[in-house]
C-alpha cells in the first residue's frame, strides 16, 4: 500500500473511531442523565382509603375536611430568605430582598388565639424551571431534566393530580396569572385570566393583570380553589438580580397584595403563599443549587391550631388534603 493510501485509510479510521466514541458518549449521557419517567394512569379514589382508616371519620373519603376554600398565591422565584424577617438587620444595610414581606412576620407573631400561621422551607426538586415545578407541585412526581426543553411549550398533564381531583370531586377553581397553568390543565377552571410569562424584561404586565381581577374574584362565592400566580419577582431576578432596588419595590408590592388578601379571608378559607423555586445570586434558576431549590411556603388561616409545630414541609399535597 502506498503511503498516500495508508494515510487516507488511517484518517478514515480515525474519523470513524471519533464518531463512534462521540455517539456512545451522547447515548450514555442521555440515558443516564436525561432520565425519563413513566406517567401512571392510576387515579386516587375512595377505595384507596384503607391505610387512612384510623385518621378518617365515618363520612369523609380521606381526612376530615377543615376548609371550604383555598387561596394559593404563587410568587414565582420566592426564595426562602425573601419571606423571612430578621429584626437584627440594620435598616440602612439590609439587602434589597430581605425584610420586604413583613406581613408574613406579623402573622407569624400574632396571637394563636386569633389565627394560625406557619412558614416552611419548601425544597423544589430540580430542574427548577416553572413548568417542571408546577408538574411536581400538582402531581407529587419528580421532574426530569429532559422535560426542561418543554418549559416554553407545556402540554396537558394526564397523570393523577390535585387540580383534576378538585374538578372531578365537584370543586370549582379560578386561575389568574402565568398561563402555563392553562396549558397544563385545559378546561379545568370556571374562569381563567392567563398572561404570557416569558417576557422577562416586563416586570409588571402579568402582576397587573392578576391584580385587575384578583379582589373581584375573591369576593365571589362560586369557587373553592383560587390560584394567583405572580411573575414580577422572577422577572426582576432575571433582569437585575435579587440585590437591586427593583426587587425591594416588587416584594413590597407583594406585601401589600397579601395584606389585602388577608383582609378578605374568612375562617373557612386557607391561604397558601409560596414560591415554585428560588433563584441564584445572579437571579437565574433551572439548576440544583441551594438558592434555586430553597423556596418559601407560608400557610395561614383564621382558624386556630391547625398545623403541627414544624419547620419543613415535604409537599403541598399534605396541606391540600385538608380541603379535598
Amino acid at each position: 500500500m502506498s503511503p498516500s493510501l495508508w494515510n487516507t485509510a488511517s484518517l478514515c479510521f480515525l474519523l470513524v473511531w471519533l464518531f463512534s466514541l462521540h455517539s456512545i458518549a451522547v447515548f450514555l449521557f442521555s440515558d443516564g442523565f436525561l432520565l425519563r419517567r413513566t406517567a401512571l394512569s392510576n387515579t386516587s379514589n375512595c377505595s384507596n382509603r384503607r391505610q387512612w382508616q384510623e385518621a378518617v371519620s365515618s363520612k369523609q373519603c380521606w381526612m376530615d375536611k377543615r376548609f371550604d376554600k383555598i387561596v394559593i398565591v404563587i410568587i414565582d422565584s420566592l426564595r426562602l430568605d425573601f419571606a423571612l424577617f430578621d429584626e437584627r438587620l440594620p435598616q440602612l444595610h439590609t439587602p434589597h430582598y430581605r425584610n420586604k414581606l413583613p406581613i408574613i412576620h406579623e402573622l407569624l407573631s400574632s396571637s394563636p388565639e386569633e389565627n394560625d400561621a406557619h412558614i416552611f422551607r419548601f425544597i423544589a426538586d430540580p430542574p427548577t424551571t416553572t413548568m417542571q415545578r408546577l408538574k411536581g407541585l400538582t402531581t407529587g412526581s419528580l421532574p426530569t431534566f429532559i422535560d426542561a426543553g418543554n418549559n416554553f411549550a407545556s402540554s396537558a398533564i394526564a397523570e393523577d393530580n390535585w387540580v383534576t381531583l378538585a374538578r372531578d370531586n365537584g370543586l370549582t377553581s379560578v386561575m389568574l396569572g402565568d398561563d402555563t397553568w392553562l396549558s397544563l390543565f385545559p378546561q379545568h377552571f370556571i374562569r381563567e385570566f392567563g398572561y404570557n410569562p416569558f417576557d422577562v424584561k416586563d416586570l409588571h404586565t402579568v402582576d397587573n393583570g392578576v391584580l385587575k381581577d384578583l379582589f373581584t374574584e375573591l369576593k365571589k362565592p362560586d369557587w373553592n380553589v383560587l390560584l394567583a400566580h405572580f411573575e414580577g419577582v422572577d422577572h426582576v431576578g432575571h433582569r437585575f438580580g435579587p440585590s437591586h432596588p427593583e426587587m425591594a419595590s416588587k416584594l413590597s408590592q407583594m406585601d401589600g397584595v397579601l395584606r389585602d388578601v388577608v383582609d378578605l379571608l374568612d375562617s373557612s378559607t386557607l391561604m397558601i403563599v409560596m414560591g415554585d423555586h428560588g433563584m441564584t445570586p445572579s437571579g437565574d434558576h433551572g439548576g440544583d443549587s441551594i438558592d434555586e431549590m430553597n423556596a418559601a411556603l407560608f400557610a395561614y388561616s383564621k382558624q386556630q391550631r391547625l398545623w403541627p409545630q414544624a419547620k419543613n414541609c415535604c409537599h403541598l399535597a399534605a396541606i391540600l388534603v385538608r380541603l379535598f
